[in-house]
């Protein structure tokens, strides 16, 4: 009988997505030089990630309700099967937990936890309610992981730097995207960047994140030697993700929105490959 609810708490986590922000701390400690074998601090900086990224899950959902009973009426706390307060507990619960791996790191990761608290915070607070500055705000939590992952290796070099921003502006062109794939179901409860300059441009403006991503990808190979040569091909799988998703935005916001999140997904394998092989 428990095992329904049980299911239903993991789904308000989105574990698939806190796995890829456990795997971006891991791919920030690779590029600061870290052995291919695990570390306490390593281990702690990938558990903090998870944690975090299923917090931050947890509370998007606790503050989305009325938009996703329109949206996504299929998500445990629209359609009634998680009560509000067992989803808080479990995103406090799950903040305290990044915060008890973060100290594992160092002082410096668990600063960095800490810091990005308020930060989700105010994001959900606030920030989301005005498209732009919430999609920067959410831009700037996922390239966290990366620094996090260095920080537990020792430190942050250009690659980790570079791969940070890159992140952030995939991320900020696909968070762009969702909002025009969402404006109907957000229009009574949000102003976003398509309800403010129209649909056509907020998508290109998700194109030029997008880009700028793709412009950027070579950096992390030209500014450290941590990196091999496959990482170059490897990441044009990504670029061209990115570059199909800003072709596709404006008329399939949707799909575009999707394509960005597979380009991440695929740049985090270049990484690892190129790392690899280097």
């Amino acid at each position: 009988m428990a095992l329904a609810p049980a299911l239903d708490l993991l789904r308000l986590m989105r574990p698939a997505n806190a796995l890829v922000a456990a795997a971006g701390a891991y791919v920030g400690a690779l590029l600061a030089r870290a052995a291919w074998e695990p570390t306490i601090p390593v281990g702690a900086a990938m558990l903090a990630a998870f944690a975090f990224a299923a917090a931050g899950n947890v509370r998007n959902d606790l503050g989305d309700v009325p938009v996703d009973r329109v949206a996504h009426p299929d998500r445990p706390l629209a359609r009634g099967a998680v009560s509000p307060a067992s989803a808080g507990v479990l995103a406090m619960g799950l903040y305290m937990l990044a915060l008890a791996a973060g100290a594992l790191v160092s002082w410096a990761g668990f600063l960095l936890v800490l810091a990005a608290v308020p930060v989700m915070e105010g994001y959900e607070r606030w920030a989301k309610a005005r498209g732009l500055p919430g999609n920067l705000l959410v831009a700037l939590l996922t390239a966290a992981p990366f620094v996090l992952g260095a920080l537990a290796a020792g430190g942050v070099n250009a690659a980790v730097a570079s791969v940070a921003a890159l992140a952030a502006l995939a991320t900020a062109g696909r968070e762009v995207l969702k909002d025009v794939e969402d404006v109907e179901a957000d229009r009574a409860h949000r102003r976003t960047l398509p309800m403010r300059v129209g649909a056509r441009r907020a998508s290109l403006v998700a194109a030029a994140f997008l880009v700028a991503a793709v412009l950027l990808s070579p950096l992390p190979w030209m500014l450290e030697s941590v990196l091999g040569a496959a990482y170059l091909p490897a990441v044009g799988a990504a670029d061209l993700c990115f570059l199909v998703a800003a072709a596709t935005g404006p008329r399939a916001p949707g799909r575009g929105q999707r394509l960005a999140k597979l380009g991440m997904v695929a740049a985090l394998i270049a990484l690892v490959l190129g790392r690899a092989l280097g």
